[in-house]
């Protein structure tokens, strides 16, 4: 992690975006170099092998003109510098930024799409009302209320983001609805 603050520096501003570069003064721009430059290395090995590689976390489509760094001490909200190796770091995912690595390096990129959209492409649903058929009475709320959790907007259903990348002219991934990469 890096935090820079001050005079615009011309070698950060190539690693941000084209379409943020225009940004007035002030803006936070957050850079995940580790995860762009693993992108692109996935893309060069799945132009070379056949492949997919699935990716599923929280996270925003496009780049956002907002700090999500955050700090968690003993389940609470923290601050990023009060005490330094106590504390979990988190930051979201960038999506569009990862996608755009691997389409640069020759891969197929496919959504990112909500997890609750994906999780409904894949048949969740019908899952979960076989296993409620079968299920015992004590089980029933557990398989609803985790199902609920993973697909609801209110919940992990539009923070969570899923993103495919695969081999150029391999069939779309189940679980993308349209089947057009994005």
């Amino acid at each position: 992690m890096c935090l820079a603050q001050g005079p615009e520096s011309p070698t950060l501003t190539l690693l941000v975006s084209p379409g943020r570069r225009d940004d007035p003064p002030g803006t936070i721009v957050e850079l995940c170099t580790a995860a762009t430059a693993l992108a692109a290395s996935l893309a060069e090995r799945l132009r070379r092998q056949p492949g997919a590689a699935l990716f599923i976390d929280y996270g925003y489509d496009q780049s956002s003109a907002s700090s999500t760094l955050a700090a968690i001490s003993e389940h609470q909200p923290a601050g990023i510098l009060d005490a330094p190796g106590t504390a979990d770091l988190s930051a979201y995912v960038d999506f569009g930024a990862f996608a755009a690595a691997a389409r640069a390096g020759g891969a197929t990129v496919y959504g990112p799409v909500s997890q609750g959209d994906f999780l409904r492409g894949l048949g969740a649903e019908l899952r979960l009302a076989t296993l409620l058929r079968q299920a015992r009475p004590e089980q029933r709320a557990a398989l609803e209320t985790g199902l609920k959790r993973l697909i609801d907007p209110a919940e992990m259903g539009t923070l969570f983001k899923v993103l495919a990348i695969t081999s150029p002219g391999l069939p779309a991934p189940a679980g993308f609805a349209d089947g057009i990469p994005a």
